[in-house]
Protein backbone atom coordinates (compact mmCIF):
# COMPACT_ATOMS: atom_id res chain seq x y z
CA UNK A 1 0.00 0.00 0.00
CA UNK A 2 1.47 3.32 -0.94
CA UNK A 3 -0.29 5.26 1.01
CA UNK A 4 1.80 3.47 4.21
CA UNK A 5 2.44 5.64 7.16
CA UNK A 6 3.58 3.29 9.73
CA UNK A 7 6.16 0.40 10.51
CA UNK A 8 3.22 -2.26 11.88
CA UNK A 9 -0.02 -3.58 10.25
CA UNK A 10 -2.94 -5.68 11.10
CA UNK A 11 -3.35 -8.13 8.96
CA UNK A 12 -6.54 -10.76 9.81
CA UNK A 13 -6.25 -10.04 13.16
CA UNK A 14 -2.34 -10.21 13.37
CA UNK A 15 -0.04 -7.78 14.25
CA UNK A 16 2.76 -7.89 11.12
CA UNK A 17 6.03 -5.75 10.90
CA UNK A 18 5.86 -4.02 7.73
CA UNK A 19 10.13 -4.70 7.68
CA UNK A 20 9.25 -8.69 7.73
CA UNK A 21 6.63 -8.90 5.78
CA UNK A 22 5.18 -7.60 2.41
CA UNK A 23 1.38 -5.70 2.81
CA UNK A 24 -1.24 -7.52 0.67
CA UNK A 25 -2.85 -5.40 -2.07
CA UNK A 26 -6.34 -4.32 -2.41
CA UNK A 27 -8.21 -6.96 -4.32
CA UNK A 28 -9.60 -5.35 -7.56
CA UNK A 29 -12.68 -3.10 -6.67
CA UNK A 30 -14.05 -5.59 -4.21
CA UNK A 31 -12.13 -3.77 -1.35
CA UNK A 32 -14.76 -1.93 1.25
CA UNK A 33 -12.86 0.60 3.19
CA UNK A 34 -12.88 3.10 6.07
CA UNK A 35 -10.10 6.04 7.08
CA UNK A 36 -11.03 6.92 10.47
CA UNK A 37 -9.23 9.82 12.17
CA UNK A 38 -7.95 8.93 15.78
CA UNK A 39 -7.42 12.35 18.40
CA UNK A 40 -5.11 11.55 20.92
CA UNK A 41 -5.49 7.86 20.81
CA UNK A 42 -9.73 8.11 20.13
CA UNK A 43 -11.46 7.08 17.20
CA UNK A 44 -13.57 9.82 15.95
CA UNK A 45 -17.30 8.49 15.04
CA UNK A 46 -16.26 5.29 15.85
CA UNK A 47 -19.69 3.44 15.20
CA UNK A 48 -20.58 5.85 11.86
CA UNK A 49 -17.60 4.52 10.35
CA UNK A 50 -18.55 0.64 11.31
CA UNK A 51 -22.06 1.11 10.37
CA UNK A 52 -21.60 2.31 7.19
CA UNK A 53 -18.62 -0.51 6.43
CA UNK A 54 -21.31 -2.99 7.69
CA UNK A 55 -24.09 -1.25 5.46
CA UNK A 56 -21.07 -1.34 2.25
CA UNK A 57 -20.32 -5.01 2.75
CA UNK A 58 -23.45 -6.16 2.77
CA UNK A 59 -24.47 -4.35 -0.42
CA UNK A 60 -21.04 -6.19 -1.82
CA UNK A 61 -22.91 -9.18 -1.07
CA UNK A 62 -20.98 -10.23 1.88
CA UNK A 63 -21.64 -10.26 5.67
CA UNK A 64 -18.86 -8.06 8.09
CA UNK A 65 -17.57 -10.88 10.38
CA UNK A 66 -16.60 -8.68 13.09
CA UNK A 67 -17.90 -6.67 16.15
CA UNK A 68 -17.79 -2.75 16.71
CA UNK A 69 -15.40 -3.95 19.91
CA UNK A 70 -13.26 -5.72 17.59
CA UNK A 71 -12.52 -2.72 15.47
CA UNK A 72 -12.08 -0.70 18.38
CA UNK A 73 -9.42 -2.89 19.76
CA UNK A 74 -7.51 -3.59 15.92
CA UNK A 75 -7.47 0.20 15.76
CA UNK A 76 -6.33 1.21 19.51
CA UNK A 77 -3.50 -1.87 18.38
CA UNK A 78 -2.47 -0.22 15.64
CA UNK A 79 -2.03 2.53 16.32
CA UNK A 80 -0.29 2.06 19.96
CA UNK A 81 2.19 -0.33 17.97
CA UNK A 82 3.38 2.30 15.70
CA UNK A 83 3.52 5.12 18.56
CA UNK A 84 0.83 7.00 17.12
CA UNK A 85 -2.18 8.79 19.45
CA UNK A 86 -3.03 11.28 15.85
CA UNK A 87 -3.21 9.84 12.67
CA UNK A 88 -5.65 8.11 10.39
CA UNK A 89 -6.22 4.82 10.29
CA UNK A 90 -7.18 2.91 6.98
CA UNK A 91 -9.41 -0.51 7.03
CA UNK A 92 -10.05 -2.43 4.18
CA UNK A 93 -12.32 -5.37 4.01
CA UNK A 94 -11.60 -7.45 0.80
CA UNK A 95 -14.37 -9.63 -0.39
CA UNK A 96 -12.03 -12.39 -2.76
CA UNK A 97 -13.55 -15.66 -3.23
CA UNK A 98 -11.47 -17.04 -0.08
CA UNK A 99 -13.54 -15.60 1.71
CA UNK A 100 -12.70 -11.44 3.66
CA UNK A 101 -9.16 -10.48 3.86
CA UNK A 102 -9.28 -7.68 6.79
CA UNK A 103 -6.11 -5.13 6.50
CA UNK A 104 -5.21 -1.88 8.00
CA UNK A 105 -3.01 -0.07 9.13
CA UNK A 106 -1.50 4.19 9.33
CA UNK A 107 -2.19 5.54 6.51
CA UNK A 108 -1.24 8.98 5.43
CA UNK A 109 -3.04 11.89 6.00
CA UNK A 110 -2.58 15.72 4.95
CA UNK A 111 -4.70 18.58 6.26
CA UNK A 112 -4.66 22.24 5.28
CA UNK A 113 -2.66 24.55 7.55
CA UNK A 114 -4.11 27.71 9.11
CA UNK A 115 -3.03 29.56 6.13
CA UNK A 116 -4.56 27.23 3.86
CA UNK A 117 -7.77 28.17 6.28
CA UNK A 118 -8.09 31.66 6.08
CA UNK A 119 -6.36 32.09 2.30
CA UNK A 120 -8.29 29.53 0.98
CA UNK A 121 -6.68 26.40 -1.47
CA UNK A 122 -6.44 25.62 -5.24
CA UNK A 123 -8.83 23.40 -6.77
CA UNK A 124 -9.21 22.11 -10.28
CA UNK A 125 -12.20 20.04 -12.08
CA UNK A 126 -12.48 16.50 -12.77
CA UNK A 127 -15.22 14.64 -15.07
CA UNK A 128 -15.16 11.49 -12.49
CA UNK A 129 -18.64 9.72 -11.38
CA UNK A 130 -18.78 6.82 -8.97
CA UNK A 131 -20.45 4.26 -9.91
CA UNK A 132 -22.02 2.77 -6.62
CA UNK A 133 -21.69 6.11 -4.61
CA UNK A 134 -23.11 4.96 -1.50
CA UNK A 135 -20.72 1.56 -1.00
CA UNK A 136 -17.67 2.77 -0.18
CA UNK A 137 -14.68 0.96 -2.37
CA UNK A 138 -11.71 1.02 -3.78
CA UNK A 139 -11.52 2.32 -6.89
CA UNK A 140 -7.76 2.52 -8.20
CA UNK A 141 -8.43 3.80 -11.74
CA UNK A 142 -10.51 6.84 -10.06
CA UNK A 143 -7.99 7.56 -7.11
CA UNK A 144 -4.67 7.63 -10.22
CA UNK A 145 -6.67 10.03 -12.00
CA UNK A 146 -7.89 12.13 -9.45
CA UNK A 147 -3.77 12.52 -8.16
CA UNK A 148 -2.47 12.77 -11.99
CA UNK A 149 -4.91 15.90 -12.29
CA UNK A 150 -3.99 17.07 -8.94
CA UNK A 151 -0.31 16.94 -9.59
CA UNK A 152 -0.61 18.28 -12.91
CA UNK A 153 -2.29 21.31 -11.50
CA UNK A 154 -1.14 21.70 -8.47
CA UNK A 155 -4.34 21.26 -6.70
CA UNK A 156 -4.94 20.85 -3.01
CA UNK A 157 -8.29 18.69 -3.98
CA UNK A 158 -10.31 18.24 -7.33
CA UNK A 159 -13.89 18.63 -7.37
CA UNK A 160 -15.79 15.65 -9.26
CA UNK A 161 -17.89 16.68 -11.93
CA UNK A 162 -20.86 13.90 -12.72
CA UNK A 163 -22.03 13.09 -16.45
CA UNK A 164 -24.46 16.27 -16.49
CA UNK A 165 -21.54 18.79 -15.40
CA UNK A 166 -22.79 19.06 -11.81
CA UNK A 167 -19.96 19.85 -9.15
CA UNK A 168 -20.88 16.17 -6.73
CA UNK A 169 -17.76 15.94 -3.93
CA UNK A 170 -13.98 16.16 -3.63
CA UNK A 171 -12.13 13.21 -4.75
CA UNK A 172 -11.75 12.76 -0.82
CA UNK A 173 -13.70 15.54 0.44
CA UNK A 174 -17.66 16.61 0.81
CA UNK A 175 -18.08 20.25 -0.75
CA UNK A 176 -20.79 22.83 0.58
CA UNK A 177 -21.36 25.73 -0.88
CA UNK A 178 -22.30 29.20 1.03
CA UNK A 179 -25.08 31.85 -0.74
CA UNK A 180 -26.13 34.32 1.50
CA UNK A 181 -27.71 32.07 4.80
CA UNK A 182 -28.05 29.04 2.36
CA UNK A 183 -25.84 26.32 2.37
CA UNK A 184 -26.01 23.50 -0.91
CA UNK A 185 -24.52 20.40 -1.01
CA UNK A 186 -25.13 17.39 -3.24
CA UNK A 187 -27.94 14.82 -2.30
CA UNK A 188 -26.80 11.80 -0.99
CA UNK A 189 -27.84 9.30 -4.08
CA UNK A 190 -25.15 10.81 -5.88
CA UNK A 191 -22.43 11.05 -3.28
CA UNK A 192 -20.74 9.14 -0.83
CA UNK A 193 -22.39 9.91 2.22
CA UNK A 194 -19.55 11.17 4.30
CA UNK A 195 -19.40 11.05 8.12
CA UNK A 196 -18.19 14.62 8.25
CA UNK A 197 -20.27 15.79 6.38
CA UNK A 198 -23.12 14.23 7.94
CA UNK A 199 -22.09 16.37 11.24
CA UNK A 200 -21.84 19.07 8.84
CA UNK A 201 -25.41 18.97 7.92
CA UNK A 202 -26.68 18.86 11.45
CA UNK A 203 -24.78 21.70 12.59
CA UNK A 204 -25.95 23.94 9.82
CA UNK A 205 -29.88 23.07 10.81
CA UNK A 206 -29.09 23.56 14.49
CA UNK A 207 -27.34 26.95 14.05
CA UNK A 208 -30.82 27.82 11.99
CA UNK A 209 -29.17 27.91 8.30
CA UNK A 210 -31.16 26.22 5.40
Amino acid sequence: MTDNDGGYYIYNGELRDTAGTEMPAAAGNKSVYEVIRLIDGVPLFLEDHYERMRSSIRDSGSEPGFSLNALDGWIKKTAGANGKLNCNVKIMVMLTDGGKQILMYISKSYYPDAEMIEKGVKVGLLKLERENPNIKLINQANREAADKKIREGGYFEVLLCNNNGNITEGSKSNVFFVKEDRIFTAPGTHVLKGITRKYVIEACRSAGYE
